[in-house]
């Protein structure tokens, strides 16, 4: 019941601030931070989960441009029947555009570089790593909810695309992020 009411607290929270007249100016410097789950929907079919940080600037209140780091986990079954896990990091650079200012939608895209391990668990340690890297492109969109004039929600789905060491890797995201300008 605790959970409940607190749930139900947060939820009348954020959308009582959510619409109110405080748009923030996203020209500046901004950073957001967030979580996501995933999936590799190419060569594993795995779920994982993920995080992500964005550091840049608003050159415009709809246009702008970061360094991103976003990446995560995933542990699957491999073709021997043993746990196995990767680990994934691209490195990026990115822009987002924003459709109007205040509560908006938003395109999302990158590429650059990324790191990649694949592993093999045993129950003492991990053996058989193998580290790859090599180019990765992103491209989503999401919804960003202003709350004050320096912070923000953003829901994202984003597809991410790398390839490393022969691998063809393709993952899909679902995160939350939360955002500040300053």
């Amino acid at each position: 019941m605790r959970v409940l009411r607190l749930f139900i607290f947060l939820f009348l929270f954020l959308f009582s601030t959510a619409y109110a007249d405080s748009a923030s100016s996203r020209k500046g410097f901004f950073g957001s931070i967030g979580v996501s789950g995933s999936y590799e929907a190419n060569k594993l079919k795995a779920p994982g989960f993920g995080m992500g940080i964005q550091i840049g600037g608003g050159l415009s209140e709809q246009f702008l441009l970061f360094y991103w780091s976003h990446g995560g986990g995933i542990l699957y079954d491999n073709a021997t029947g043993k746990r196995a896990g990767l680990v994934y990091l691209p490195i990026e650079f990115g822009m987002k555009y924003f459709l109007s200012s205040g509560n908006s939608p938003y395109f999302v895209g990158g590429a650059g570089f990324a790191l990649v391990n694949t592993f093999s668990e045993t129950i003492l340690a991990t053996a058989k790593a193998r580290d790859g890297y090599g180019p990765s492109i992103s491209a989503g969109m999401g919804y960003e909810w202003v709350l004050t004039s320096w912070f923000g929600f953003e829901t994202q789905f984003l597809t991410t695309f790398i390839r490393a060491k022969s691998q063809n890797l393709f993952f899909l995201e679902l995160g939350l992020n939360a955002a500040f300008y300053f």
